[in-house]
């Protein structure tokens, strides 16, 4: 992380400093194809109001050009079509090194920044002033017992499968999540895939939303980094990609609680699978712990033809003292789970308590841990290195672990080779 990106963690502490000062002049700038080519606002909620009252048409830049402060209730960007909204594409920048804070106290279940079956939207916090690839776009959300607040928000706007968010793009941005301590309370996202325009919660995912690009952004504080969530296997949400961004910190001001990235109802068939590659993911931290298993990247059902690649997954420590398990990668579920294949990865330092001596269990450090039911798994060239089990926490001398661990007997493997094991 740079220095400029350390200073606006920093001013996260002073968040309610900026209220006053932000009001008093316009932080967005709108251009636009058609209709009223040109507007001013205060906050991008205001902007996606003038373009879901049709005020601005056709292809749409919106630039972020100072500091903003969003309402408690956000207003969700709606598809084209809906209502007097008539747009082909929205492209969201920055002028450079601004930040879109929350509300004080934002809305429970809610997002920052929300697109409600809004297509053809690009959120890009790249400089165009400094050369190079920059993360110069930061969404903060105020610390705080609040559930469920999002960062950015990507839903669908039905239970048809009719209005999902489609062809939308998330890159090189910083989001920092709610959470108040290093512990599991309250959930919150980094991104969030969700149905609707009102409230929803952790276990309501996004119907039809395709085609998602989620690459280059640091997501930090926050229980889940992302929450890549369908809604039923008849509207997943296919053509998922999530490519080199970096979830969490070892800072446990910062650090991701539960999930780096969570996959549930992300494909039904291997054509439109989920991609995970290159990202840099870590979760937990090394002194506290939370009282239920935690994982890199955790795949529950429905992820038939995932692939995860080219990942560095380390660090994910779980020391609770109730004994949970701490997971590189895990493989949940007994429906939906066939023909994943994981690739060349990096998986170090993962670390419990040693909860147990016997094997197969779930509350152990496992680098790799299936307990899923399916055929077709390919487990190849991966390298796994696990430490000791946290010796403070220790419930036994003679605890176990494994670098690949299969709690289910009935997932079929197709391929499990040139893998480097180490277990200390």
């Amino acid at each position: 992380m740079t220095a400029r990106r350390h200073k606006f963690l920093t001013l996260g502490v002073f968040f309610s400093l900026f209220l006053l000062p932000m009001a008093s002049r316009a932080q967005v700038s709108l251009a636009a194809t058609s209709g009223t080519a040109s507007g001013t606002f205060t906050t991008l909620n205001a902007a996606f109001t003038a373009i879901n009252a049709g005020t601005h048409k056709g292809a749409i830049t919106i630039t972020i050009t100072a500091n903003t402060s969003e309402p408690t209730t956000p207003v969700p960007l709606l598809a084209s079509g809906t209502g007097s909204s008539s747009y082909t594409s929205i492209n969201i920048g920055t002028s450079g090194n601004d930040t879109i804070f929350s509300a004080s106290s934002p809305s429970a279940n809610r997002g920052i920044v929300e697109l409600a079956g809004a297509d053809n939207v690009t959120i890009d916090g790249d400089d165009p002033n400094t050369a190079g690839i920059q993360r110069a776009l930061v969404i903060l959300a105020a610390t705080g017992t609040t559930t469920g607040v999002a960062c950015i928000r990507l839903s669908s706007n039905s239970t048809s499968g009719t209005d999902g968010a489609d062809n939308n793009i998330v890159k090189n941005c910083v989001l920092i999540g709610s959470s108040n301590s290093a512990t599991a309370a309250p959930t919150s996202y980094g991104i969030q895939f969700a149905n609707g325009t009102s409230t929803s919660s952790s276990g309501t995912g996004a119907y039809n939303s395709q085609n998602t690009l989620i690459q280059n952004n640091e997501i930090y504080r926050c229980y889940y980094g992302i929450n890549a969530r369908g809604g039923s296997t008849t509207y997943a949400i296919p053509n998922t990609v999530i490519k080199g961004n970096i979830i969490g910190k070892s800072d446990t001001s910062y650090n991701v609680t539960n999930y780096g990235i969570y996959l549930y109802y992300t494909s039904t068939v291997i054509s439109n699978a989920i991609l995970i590659t290159d990202n840099d993911i870590q979760v937990g931290e090394a002194s506290i712990g939370i009282n239920t298993n935690i994982g890199g990247v955790y795949l529950s059902s429905y992820n038939t033809g995932a692939v995860i690649r080219n990942n560095n997954i380390h660090n994910v420590a779980n020391p609770s003292t109730g004994g949970w398990g701490a997971y590189g990668i895990a493989l949940t579920s007994s429906s939906g789970m066939d023909s994943i294949k994981i690739f060349n990865n990096f998986i170090r330092d993962i670390t419990a308590t040693g909860y147990t001596t016997g094997i197969p269990t779930s509350y152990e450090n496992f680098g790799i841990f299936i307990s899923s039911v399916g055929v077709g798994l390919m487990i190849n060239h991966n390298t796994i290195f696990l430490n000791a089990p946290n010796s403070t926490n220790l419930s036994s001398s003679n605890t176990s672990s494994a670098c690949i661990q299969f709690s289910s007997s009935s997932y079929t493997a197709s391929s499990i080779l040139n893998n480097i094991l180490v277990n200390n």
